[in-house]
C-alpha cells in the first residue's frame, strides 16, 4: 500500500474500531451534532464526521482489531449509508453450525458440497424481504439481492429499512453482515501529513532519472539500489531466476502498452516465461488495463525482465525484477489501491479462491487493503492458504498513523488483511540504517522487513527502490511504501522456490525466516526482519 490513499486505508483500518460491547446499549453513543444527524426508530444515524470522531475515539482506547460484526447497529447502519455503493456483504449458515463446520464446507469445491446452504440463503432473503415491506410494500427480491456468491455463502444486498439490519443480526443463519465504507473523502483533507502527493497511491510512475546499480558490465538492465540488502544477486549468480513459479498479483492491473511485460518478456535472459491477466471487476471484465500505474509498478518489481541485449533499449532504461525468470498473473481487483466499494471486495474474493483453485500459482502478492475485517474477502484467503498458496499482503503505509500513534507498538495489528496471522505474511520497510521507513507500518503482527528507503542517496535522487513505469518503453520509475517491500517479498519467495520447487508453501516460508537476521528471535516490530535470501537458497 503506498501513498495518500493507502494512508486513508491504515487510518481507516485503524479508526473503525470504534463499537459498543455486547453490554453497551446503543443509545449511549450519541452524534456530537444533533442537527445533522437523524433517528429512525431507536437507531441513530450518525453524519459523517460524528462516525468518523466516533471511530476515532474509539481507536485511541483500543489496540484490537476490528469486526463489524461487533460494532454497534448504529455504527454499521451509519457506515451503511455513508459508503459509496450503500450496500452490505451478508454470509449465511445453518443455524448451530460452528466456524470450524464453517470452514470445512467452504474448503469443498461447490461440485463436491453435500448442501449449499441455498435454503439458509432463502429464508435469509425471505426475513428482509418481509422487514423491507414494512417501508416499501412493493419491495421485491430483486430489488435487495444485488449478487450471489454461493462460493463462499455470501450474498451483496441493499436495504432500505435500519430494522432489517438488526432482524439480520439476530437471526440464527447469519453469520457476517458488512458494509463497504472507507471514510476516505473525509481524510483527503489530511494531505498536510502526506509526503507524496500522488491520489490514492495512483499516479503516472513516469520515467525518472533514479539512481541505479549496473547488474554488469553488458547488462542493459539495472538492479534496484536494494538488492544487495537482500543478497538478491548472489541468488541471481546461482542461476536462481524464479523460473517455472508463478506469481499472482492482485492489484490494478496491468497497463497493456508497456512493452517489457508484453512484447519484450521473453526477450530476456530467461526465455518460455508466461503472463496472462484477467480483470476481476465486474463493469470491466474483458479490461485488465491498469489506470492507476501501481499494479504495473510492482509487477516490474516482482518480475521485469533482465535483458542482457539491447532489443532497441540503451543501456539502463529498463531495470530487472527480483524474480526476472517468474511467471506472472495479473489479476485487476480494484481501481486504486484501496478496496473502497463492494464490487472491488468481490473482486480481490474472487481473485483468491481463482487462485486458490489454479495449481500453478504458487505466491499471492497484493499490496491492497481496506477498514476492519471484511470476512467475505477472508474466506477467499483462508482457502488459497488451505490449497498451499503462499500469501504476502502489506503492512500499510500511514503517515498520519504512524505519526499518531508513534508509541503505539500494535499499530500493524488493524490492517488487514496482514492481520490474519496464519493465513497471510505481512510485510512492511525499513531505512538502509534498519529503523523503521518514514511511511511504513510495523508492529507485532508484521512478518518480514524490507529495505525500501536510502536518505544516503544524494539530494534530488529517489530514495525508494525501481519499479516499472507506466509508459511504453522499458524506462524505470521508482516506488514505495509497504507496497514495494511486499512485491519484493514475493519475488523473493519465488528465487527460493524456483530453486526447491518440490517444496511446500510452509516449507518456503521457513527458509525464508531461518534466511533473516530475527529467524531465531522474533522482533517485537519487525517480525523475522531482513531476508539474506542467497542464505534461502542453500
Amino acid at each position: 500500500m503506498k501513498n495518500l490513499k493507502q494512508s486513508f486505508l491504515i487510518l481507516a483500518s485503524v479508526a473503525a474500531l470504534y463499537g459498543c460491547k455486547k453490554s453497551e446499549n446503543i443509545q449511549t453513543i450519541q452524534p456530537q451534532n444533533n442537527s445533522s444527524s437523524q433517528i429512525v426508530d431507536d437507531v441513530i444515524l450518525l453524519n459523517e464526521n460524528d462516525l468518523i470522531k466516533a471511530i476515532e475515539e474509539q481507536v485511541k482506547r483500543s489496540q484490537e482489531g476490528f469486526d463489524w460484526n461487533k460494532a454497534s447497529v448504529n455504527i454499521v447502519w451509519s457506515a451503511i449509508q455513508h459508503s459509496q455503493d450503500k450496500l452490505l456483504f451478508v454470509g449465511y449458515k445453518p443455524a448451530q453450525t460452528s466456524e470450524q463446520e464453517v470452514q470445512k464446507h467452504l474448503m469443498e469445491s461447490s461440485g463436491s458440497r453435500t448442501t449449499s446452504w441455498s435454503g439458509e440463503k432463502a429464508a435469509l432473503l425471505n426475513l428482509m424481504l418481509e422487514e423491507e415491506a414494512k417501508i416499501n410494500p412493493s419491495v421485491k427480491q430483486e430489488d435487495i439481492l444485488v449478487s450471489e456468491m454461493d462460493e463462499l455463502s455470501a450474498m451483496v444486498i441493499r436495504i432500505s429499512n435500519p430494522n432489517t439490519l438488526k432482524k439480520i443480526r439476530k437471526s440464527d443463519i447469519f453469520r457476517y453482515a458488512e458494509p463497504t465504507y472507507e471514510p476516505s473523502k473525509y481524510y483527503e483533507n489530511q494531505q498536510a501529513v502526506i509526503e507524496s502527493g500522488q491520489n490514492f497511491g495512483c499516479g503516472a510512475y513516469s520515467p525518472v532519472t533514479v539512481g541505479f546499480v549496473p547488474i554488469n558490465s553488458t547488462s542493459f538492465s539495472m538492479e534496484s539500489w536494494n538488492y544487495s540488502y537482500h543478497k538478491i544477486k548472489n541468488a541471481w549468480a546461482n542461476s536462481i531466476t524464479g523460473k517455472g513459479i508463478e506469481v499472482m498479483i492482485l492489484d490494478g492491473g496491468h497497463f497493456a502498452q508497456q512493452q517489457l511485460l508484453t512484447t519484450y518478456l521473453n526477450d530476456g535472459l530467461i526465455k518460455g516465461r508466461t503472463f496472462r491477466k484477467q480483470s476481476f471487476i465486474s463493469n470491466s471484465v474483458n479490461d485488465p488495463q491498469d489506470n492507476c500505474g501501481h499494479g504495473t509498478a510492482l509487477a516490474g518489481v516482482i518480475g521485469a525482465p533482465r535483458l542482457d541485449n539491447g532489443y532497441g533499449f540503451a543501456r539502463e532504461q529498463t531495470m530487472a525484477g527480483v524474480a526476472y525468470g517468474s511467471n506472472l498473473y495479473m489479476a485487476k481487483v480494484a481501481n486504486d489501491v484501496i478496496i473502497d466499494s463492494a464490487e472491488e471486495v468481490a473482486a480481490v474474493a474472487s481473485a483468491f479462491n481463482t487462485a486458490a483453485n489454479t495449481s500453478s500459482v504458487r505466491i499471492i502478492s497484493m499490496s491492497l487493503g481496506r477498514v476492519g475485517n471484511v470476512t467475505t474477502i477472508a474466506d477467499a484467503i483462508r482457502n488459497a492458504k488451505n490449497r498451499g498458496k503462499l500469501i504476502f499482503v502489506a503492512s500499510g503505509t500511514a503517515p498520519w498513523l504512524v505519526s499518531v500513534f508513534s508509541n503505539w507498538n500494535g499499530a500493524s495489528s488493524i490492517v488487514f488483511p496482514a492481520n490474519m496471522v496464519s493465513e497471510t505474511v505481512a510485510v512492511s520497510g525499513v531505512k538502509t540504517n534498519f529503523t523503521r521507513a518514514d511511511e511504513a507500518v510495523v508492529g507485532a503482527e508484521t512478518d518480514f522487513v524490507v529495505v525500501m528507503q536510502n536518505d544516503n542517496l544524494p539530494a534530488g535522487t529517489a530514495k525508494t527502490p525501481l519499479a516499472m513505469s507506466k509508459s511504453s518503453r522499458g524506462y524505470p520509475s521508482t516506488i514505495g511504501g509497504s507496497s514495494v517491500a511486499t512485491a519484493t517479498m514475493a519475488g523473493m519467495a519465488a528465487l527460493v522456490w524456483s530453486k526447491f520447487p518440490g517444496a511446500t508453501a510452509n516449507d518456503i516460508l521457513f527458509r525464508l525466516r531461518t534466511a533473516s537476521n530475527y529467524g531465531n528471535n522474533r522482533h517485537p516490530q519487525f517480525g523475522w526482519g531482513t531476508c539474506d535470501v542467497s542464505k534461502a537458497i542453500l
